[in-house]
């Protein structure tokens, strides 16, 4: 048995609070969009070409924040815990 970030976020996500989901899902993005990497160049690369200009540090953050945040919706959709989701 492999172990993944994704597989133990789908084992334990669902077992969790809405919002302590969330905000382990807005602080691991504001760690990741801090950091930088290879995903968060390619982000701020393609912000910048939709755009004509070079992000500011705060949308590019905004923008990893709203990527990660669909995700962890993902993992709690299947929660009865996630139903605030689903009423919108």
């Amino acid at each position: 048995m492999s172990f993944s970030p994704l597989s133990l976020a789908f084992a334990v996500a669902p077992r969790l609070p809405l919002r302590v989901v969330m905000r382990m899902a807005d602080t691991g993005a504001s760690i990741a969009a801090r950091r930088g990497g290879a995903m968060i160049d390619r982000l701020r690369a393609n912000m910048a070409r939709l755009t004509g200009t070079e992000p500011s540090a705060h949308e590019v953050r905004d923008a990893v924040r709203s990527h990660i945040r669909n995700y962890a919706e993902q993992l709690m959709l299947g929660s009865p815990k996630g139903a605030p989701l689903l009423e919108g």
